[in-house]
């Protein structure tokens, strides 16, 4: 769907753990499956909370709505993320 998921080593999904995007327990969930400190994990979504969430514990974010690949993008390049 979108060229720069091929840059992600994991994507996690909110239902596959059964969580909404702004339950603390999945962020949990994301930290586990990722294996790595939160700050070299980028977040993106829609959602300002989430992301609000996700920040305070310590991970990147980037507010994504439709169309705006070039701030997913950008993101990745100031994070070394290769794109």
């Amino acid at each position: 769907m979108y060229g720069f998921r091929a840059h992600f080593d994991v994507e996690v999904y909110s239902y596959d753990h059964n969580a909404g995007k702004d339950d603390p327990r999945f962020l949990e969930a994301l930290l586990t499956a990722v294996g790595a400190s939160p700050g070299a994990i980028l977040t993106i979504d829609d959602s300002p909370d989430v992301l609000a969430l996700a920040e305070r514990r310590g991970l990147n974010v980037v507010h994504y709505t439709m169309g705006q690949v070039a701030r997913v993008v950008a993101a990745m390049q100031r994070l070394g993320m290769g794109v």
